[in-house]
C-alpha cells in the first residue's frame, strides 16, 4: 500500500501544468443563459443563433477534456474568444432603439436626426421631460424596439433623474445596445429642477471655476452643455445664467421643444 501511495504521489500533475479553463467556463455559462432566453428567436436571426449553438457545442467538448495540458492553453483561449464573439455576434431582427409612442400626447420627443451610432451603440436624446418629475421609463410614453424590455433601465445621476440621466439597454451578454440622454433645458446639475443652483453652476463655468466638468462636451453625450445653452447662441455664457434668474423670479419660462432654434427664454406677459 505504501509503495502504491508513493507512486501515486509522484504521479500527481501540478496545477500550474494544466490549461486554465476558467474564462472558457464563464463564456459557456453566459452562452447557455443567452440561449435559454424565451425571447431569443423573436430577437435574433436564426443564422446567428445557429452559429452560437455550434460554437457552444465545440466549447463544451473542449472544456470536458480532462486533463488539458498547459500547452493547450492557446487552444482554450482561442475557443473562448470564438464563443464570446458568437455571443456578441448575435444579429438583431430589429436594431435596438427607443422612440416615443405614437399614442402619447405629451411633450416628449426623441429626434431621429440627432441619433447616431458609435462602437455599435446607438445614442440619442430625450427632450420634453417634465421639471420635478424627470426621466421615467413608462411604456405608455416609450416604445422599446428590438430588445427585451426587461433589459432596459433608467440610469439616474448624482443629483437625480433630470438632465444627463439616461435610458440604457443591455443585452443578455451585458453589451450596451442603446443610450438615450435626457435634456431638461435650464437644469444643469441633473436634479430635474430649474433653480438658483443651475444659475450658480453656469456662473462658475463662465469664469473657469473648478468642478464644472459637467459642462464638458463629452460628459453624457454633451447633455448638460445642451441644457445650459438656453439663449440658443451655441455657447454657455452669463446670458444663460441671467435667463435662469428670470425663471427663478417667475419672469420667464423655458421652452423644452426639441426643434427650437434661437432663445428658449419666454418672458411672462
Amino acid at each position: 500500500v505504501r509503495s502504491g501511495l508513493i507512486k501515486a504521489f509522484y504521479g500527481l500533475t501540478k496545477a500550474g501544468d494544466l490549461a486554465d479553463k476558467m474564462q472558457l467556463y464563464t463564456a459557456i455559462v453566459l452562452a447557455r443563459r443567452t440561449l435559454a432566453d424565451e425571447s431569443l428567436e423573436a430577437t435574433y436571426t436564426a443564422a446567428s443563433i445557429s452559429t452560437l449553438r455550434t460554437v457552444l457545442e465545440n466549447a463544451v467538448a473542449l472544456f470536458d477534456i480532462n486533463p488539458l495540458e498547459i500547452d493547450e492553453q492557446p487552444t482554450v483561449d482561442n475557443q473562448t474568444a470564438r464563443l464570446n464573439a458568437a455571443i456578441n455576434g448575435l444579429v438583431y431582427l430589429v436594431a435596438p432603439s427607443l422612440d416615443v409612442d405614437e399614442n402619447y400626447d405629451g411633450d416628449l420627443d426623441i429626434p431621429s436626426d440627432q441619433s447616431y451610432v458609435s462602437n455599435n451603440i446607438k445614442y440619442g436624446f430625450i427632450y420634453g421631460i417634465s421639471e420635478g418629475l424627470g426621466l421615467v421609463l413608462d411604456t405608455n410614453m416609450f416604445n422599446i424596439n428590438g430588445i427585451n424590455a426587461d433589459l432596459v433601465r433608467v440610469m439616474t445621476q448624482t443629483y437625480g433623474n433630470g438632465t444627463g440621466s439616461y435610458i440604457q439597454a443591455k443585452d443578455n451578454a451585458g453589451s450596451t445596445k442603446f443610450i438615450y440622454y435626457a435634456i431638461l433645458f435650464g437644469d444643469v446639475n441633473g436634479d430635474a429642477r430649474i433653480d438658483s443652483t443651475d444659475k450658480s453652476y453656469i456662473q462658475a463655468y463662465t469664469i473657469g471655476a473648478a468642478n464644472t466638468n459637467l459642462l464638458d462636451a463629452s460628459e453624457n453625450g454633451g447633455a448638460y452643455l445642451k441644457a445650459a445653452d438656453i439663449d440658443g447662441d451655441g455657447n454657455v455664457t452669463a446670458s444663460d445664467a441671467a435667463g435662469i434668474s428670470q425663471v427663478v423670479n417667475y419672469q420667464a419660462t423655458i421652452s423644452q421643444a426639441s426643434d427650437l432654434t434661437g432663445s428658449r427664454i419666454i418672458p411672462v406677459a
